[in-house]
């Protein structure tokens, strides 16, 4: 493994833990990644601060989870 690349672990948390990123400039499309949740499942994770729970990477994916009642996500700590 490279040095640049650091060991990186997910578990499962409850979206509740979650915050979206007060200051997440971007817009992405809810209804298409929740379609993509109920046809495909949810793959990957969110990337999140462990010290405020704030998402660092995939707000839009967490709503999109939140509008499906799911109640856990992977999430990657940073």
């Amino acid at each position: 493994m490279s040095d640049l690349v650091l060991p990186q672990e997910t578990e499962l948390v409850a979206v509740e833990r979650l915050t979206l990123h007060p200051e997440n400039p971007r817009r992405g499309d809810v209804e298409v990644i929740r379609e993509s949740i109920r046809t495909n499942g949810f793959y990957g994770h969110v990337v999140a601060q462990r010290s405020t729970g704030h998402v660092l990477v995939g707000n839009h994916r967490l709503q999109a989870a939140m509008a499906e009642a799911m109640e856990d996500v992977p999430v990657a700590w940073v």
